[in-house]
């Protein structure tokens, strides 16, 4: 396992999950390998979105839903994968692409905020500072100013009609929120979709919540 690509065996034991159960999800397209080595015993590989995808349908599996329910799940997180990575930014800036979106020059209010705050403190108040924004110090000096770059550079990219699925990998990844899988009577189908919050009325009778908390524990 490296910080970005994992084994087919890694995520089996990552997931403890039957390995047989990983081969038949892996031959209908519900997880999908990034890397393939040429000629005789390909070696595939698996990024860290087809690993929290795999953790989902796990859960989805352990709380008996079907072949069609998964492949909902399966096709509505792919395809907010596939959206996110067409940019160029890690996948723990993504919660900060979504905020510079929906309020232009929160990056730069972020960053200036922090350091004024520590600048101008003395004494305990600047103690009191910079334990307050310890995280956000931590977080400010490990961002890379080229990031800075590729954050704003994502927000040009993606479509206001695309923004739910951005948010759904925002909680995929921050391990916040819930997936919606339900049975949709006038299509006849399953569909999945993102529900931030447990309000309202469900949408279907037969419908179920796969909570994102429990992918806290994966690598990110």
């Amino acid at each position: 396992m490296t910080l970005n690509h994992h084994s087919r065996g890694d995520i089996v034991r990552l997931l403890d999950m039957p390995n047989d159960v990983f081969t038949v999800w892996l031959r209908q397209g519900l997880i999908v390998p990034i890397e393939t080595s040429p000629g005789r015993g390909k070696v595939l590989r698996f990024n860290r979105y087809q690993l929290r995808i795999a953790a989902c349908l796990v859960n989805a599996r352990d709380v008996g839903l079907n072949g069609e329910a998964l492949r909902a799940i399966s096709d509505t997180l792919q395809s907010a994968v596939k959206v996110f990575d067409r940019a160029n930014v890690d996948p723990s800036l993504l919660g900060l692409v979504m905020e510079e979106k929906a309020r232009p020059g929160f990056l730069d209010r972020r960053l200036g905020k922090a350091w004024e705050l520590i600048e101008n403190a003395t004494g305990k108040k600047k103690f009191d500072a910079v334990e307050h924004f310890q995280e956000w110090i931590k977080k400010i000096e490990a961002e890379d100013p080229l990031q800075h770059g590729a954050i704003r550079a994502a927000v040009k990219l993606f479509t206001a009609e695309e923004e739910e699925m951005l948010w759904l990998c925002v909680q995929l990844f921050s391990s916040e929120g819930y997936l919606m899988v339900y049975w949709d009577r006038k299509q006849g189908s399953w569909k999945a979709r993102r529900e931030p919050e447990l309000s309202g009325a469900l949408p279907a009778g037969a419908c179920v919540l796969i909570d994102f908390a429990s992918l806290a524990g994966l690598p990110v």
